[in-house]
């Protein structure tokens, strides 16, 4: 089999790309974790500003290239969106600062669109079909690409009369005809006019895949089944937005300009009023809170289990009323323990967060320390700051289902503004 690097498909100059978005790109290249790109032009030097560019990586890969984005966007080169749904994929999207850009990228951890879902690919049963390449970003010879993508179209149910897919399979006859894959250039290009994908076409590809890569089984179902998308999942008609951030991180400021730019959003809701307005709770602390003399965030951290559980509950309400609201909180800001101190921490109860809640999107407002610091008196500390921030960071996007935005809130208050208008907006939010 003769080994020929594709680099088919659209793209675009990286002339044309925002100086933050390059440098995060620059950074991948430099000391990035290895993936494998599946189709179109080069994501480092030629990224899609227009689709998704999909890869295929190593669980623990994934992980470090969402730390990294972590990394950079408290460099303030970008903002991280991390989008969730099963736990096989995850939609990492790499926003301008001032949010009129985005490079989306797909991260399989297992491509389930072979045989119908009968098979997977995983990055250590594909990796050694690779072309030999100095970047992190491998790819496949062509024809394997080829392969792939047809059953990518099957289990997609694409239509192949499409700009899209006839512009990626004029590309792939192409390559393989370059490629001296002759047979295979002139099945594309009948596949091109019937428009027709039939089982002979997709067998073929299959056993010829089977020679070049490792194929696992079905990837099962792991999220929760009933109980997840009932006590988990996002609503369809999501009315709720989570702003949230450590002290000092501009999120009441933030949420209150946001109001004023998006006429949908009602007003700013004050988060700990999810429980504190509950009659159970205000009894507990007329008859309880006394006798052991504690400060009310004190006693709010003592009983954060219960705390959580009818934050959860009011969220719901909320949601059910149907009033576009932004809260200055999520749900786990309840579970997060002795955060003025150098130690912050999560209670022993943040399991709870697996079971119960409501995954509406969340904007994790990320500031400079010392630049905060200059403006105001902050009652956390440098380390506190740090530890909050890394702490929600790995909670937030790790967890399936997830919306989470990693939001650099640096600049002016109407820029920012701006920015996360511009965001939530193509998130489709509001």
């Amino acid at each position: 089999m003769r080994v020929v690097k594709n680099d088919a498909g659209p793209g675009n100059s990286m002339l044309n790309l925002d100086d933050g978005l390059a440098r995060c790109l620059a950074d991948w290249r430099d000391r990035g974790p290895a993936a494998i790109q599946l189709r179109g032009a080069d994501v480092l030097t030629r990224p899609a500003l227009d689709d998704d560019t999909d890869l295929l990586m190593a669980p623990a890969a994934v992980d470090q290239l969402l730390e990294q984005a972590r990394g950079w966007t408290v460099s303030g080169w970008c903002h991280t969106q991390v989008v969730t749904r099963r736990a096989y994929k995850t939609e990492l999207i790499l926003h301008a600062i001032d949010g009129r850009q985005r490079v989306a990228l797909d991260l399989w951890r297992q491509v389930p669109q072979i045989d119908r879902g009968r098979a997977s690919l995983t990055f250590a049963g594909a990796q050694k079909a690779c072309v030999a390449s100095d970047s992190p970003v491998l790819r496949w010879p062509v024809q394997l690409e080829a392969w792939v993508y047809l059953h990518h179209l099957e289990a997609k149910r694409k239509d192949l009369a499409g700009t899209s897919a006839q512009g990626r399979l004029e590309a792939y006859a192409q390559g393989l005809r370059a490629a001296g894959q002759e047979a295979w250039a002139t099945k594309i290009d009948r596949l091109r006019e019937s428009r027709t994908l039939d089982r002979p076409l997709l067998d073929a590809a299959l056993q010829d895949m089977k020679a070049c890569v490792a194929l696992d089984g079905p990837v099962g179902a792991r999220l929760r089944g009933a109980w997840g998308r009932l006590f988990l999942a996002p609503p369809r008609k999501n009315r709720l937005v989570c702003v949230m951030g450590c002290d000092g991180a501009g999120k009441t400021s933030l949420a209150g300009a946001m109001t004023q730019r998006v006429p949908a959003i009602e007003r700013v809701f004050t988060g700990k009023h999810l429980y504190r307005k509950s009659y159970l709770f205000k009894l507990l602390v007329i008859f309880v809170r006394p006798l052991l003399r504690q400060s009310r965030e004190t006693f709010d951290e003592r009983l954060a289990p219960l705390v959580y559980l009818r934050a959860c509950w009011g969220m719901r309400l909320k949601h059910w009323r149907g009033r576009r609201l932004l809260i200055d909180r999520t749900l786990t800001d309840f579970l997060y323990l002795d955060r003025k101190t150098d130690r912050p921490r999560f209670s022993r109860w943040r399991w709870l967060t697996a079971v119960a809640g409501l995954r509406v999107p969340v904007v994790h407002c990320l500031v400079d320390f010392d630049q905060v610091a200059r403006r105001k008196e902050l009652e956390v500390t440098r380390s506190g700051h740090a530890a909050y921030d890394g702490d929600m960071f790995a909670q937030l996007a790790g967890r399936v289902p997830g919306f989470y935005l990693a939001f650099n809130n640096n600049a002016t208050l109407e820029d920012s503004a701006a920015a996360l208008e511009r965001i939530l907006r193509d998130s489709k939010c509001f």
